[in-house]
């Protein structure tokens, strides 16, 4: 990961934060391994998922799930935005623009940091 930015009301996208069924929070990140030159928008919050990913919170599991079935309705269709996982309460979506393998990679290398115990 090169950048990282928290969704704010102020600058939420989707204007899901906080509301019922929405995030509780959303990180969006930019990845070192996409040209983001293909990438459109200002900021790292205007250019999203695309520029490497993303980690959203719910409330609850099913909200998560619920997020995740909306994703999977995109998949393999010019509006697919990359992969998407349910860990928990947790989406974590990675780019489009990522190689299969890549996607895969660093997938697992965020659920791991999200499932690891600090001693």
């Amino acid at each position: 990961m090169v950048k990282t930015a928290p969704v704010t009301e102020d600058n939420d996208p989707n204007g899901n934060l906080n509301k019922e069924g929405g995030y509780t929070s959303t990180v969006y990140f930019e990845s070192s391994k996409v040209d983001q030159s293909k990438v459109s928008g200002n900021s790292l919050i205007d250019r999203g998922t695309e520029a490497g990913g993303s980690i959203e919170t719910y409330a609850n599991a099913d909200d998560a799930k619920r997020r995740n079935e909306y994703l999977a309705a995109f998949d393999g269709g010019i509006l697919a935005s990359g992969t998407h996982e349910v860990v928990g309460t947790v989406v974590v979506r990675t780019s489009n623009l990522l190689s299969a393998s890549q996607q895969k990679e660093l997938t697992a290398a965020i659920k791991q940091s999200l499932l690891r115990l600090e001693q």
